[in-house]
């Protein structure tokens, strides 16, 4: 047991958890769904917090991603994969670090009409849905610094070799964009959802369309979806943390291809905020 003040705590090391979907569908007693453990797994192999890939679709691998900048090594993810079926998963954790820029960590975000400041997290480290597997790539997006404002970086990694395939931010000089979430459709148009503020602008909900051509994307300028109306400040028990988030989500229209839903947050009223349903329909 780690006692206060012991200057050698023990290591902090990381756990994965295979599931069976169908018991859980079925409603099978807790003691009967399969579940296989992962335990040991040193969180400077894999990142403070590992994030699982949501699938879309096909039956292909587990993919987890982690941020090792979270552990001391800035411009490293770190991916896994779970590989055969669920009676019988096996972790594959030999894939080597995937290099990405080394931006700096997010700063809080800023608002009008109050001098606190939003807690933007750290990179991948939250619990938003922020990465996709589609047809063998994962995409993901996750908070940066970038020229002393929190922006986002999008990336696209080939899931079967775990190598970089593009990446980029996504900032604005004047606003803050934080806590985003990603969703791809089989055009490979992309869309990300998130939320924005600024000196003249309270926590607002805002997408970004990504449109592909010749293996590279473009996302275009933030669109408002619905604007905040009040300064944010709410930190229950005392925290020093002005938390906002961990909710953004955004999935493919099931029955129209290029339709988007996008769940984003924004200011609702002083210190309540709210979330926007929004669907957005790309390209013809």
């Amino acid at each position: 047991m780690f006692k206060l003040g012991q200057s050698n705590p023990p290591p902090v090391s990381i756990t994965l958890l295979a599931l069976s979907k169908a018991d859980l569908v079925r409603e099978a007693p807790l003691r009967d769904v399969d579940v296989t453990r992962f335990t040991g797994l040193p969180r400077e192999q894999t990142g403070f917090i590992v994030q699982p890939a949501i699938t879309v679709g096909g039956t292909g691998p587990e993919v987890f991603l982690g941020d090792l900048a979270n552990v001391g090594m800035p411009g490293r993810f770190k991916m896994m994969v779970l590989r055969g079926g669920i009676r019988s998963p096996t972790l594959d954790s030999t894939i080597a670090p995937i290099p990405v820029a080394p931006l700096p960590p997010p700063p809080p975000a800023r608002q009008p009409g109050s001098d606190a400041t939003i807690d933007t997290g750290n990179g991948l480290s939250y619990l938003a849905p922020s990465l996709v597997e589609r047809g063998g790539s994962v995409w993901g997006v996750e908070n940066v610094g970038r020229r002393g404002r929190v922006a986002l970086r999008w990336f696209e990694i080939d899931a079967r070799t775990g190598t970089l395939d593009q990446e980029g931010v996504l900032g604005r000089p004047r606003r803050d964009l934080y806590y985003g979430s990603i969703a791809v459709n089989r055009r490979r148009r992309a869309l990300i959802g998130f939320t924005g503020s600024g000196a003249g602008t309270f926590p607002s909900s805002y997408a970004s369309v990504g449109t592909t051509r010749h293996g590279r994307t473009r996302f275009g300028p933030p669109r408002l979806l619905k604007a905040g109306a009040a300064p944010y400040d709410y930190r229950p028990g005392g925290s020093a943390r002005n938390r906002w988030g961990d909710y953004s989500a955004i999935v493919v229209d099931p029955s129209r291809a290029r339709s988007f839903w996008t769940f984003q947050e924004f200011a609702m009223r002083k210190n309540r905020w709210g979330t926007r349903i929004s669907r957005i329909r790309t390209g013809r």
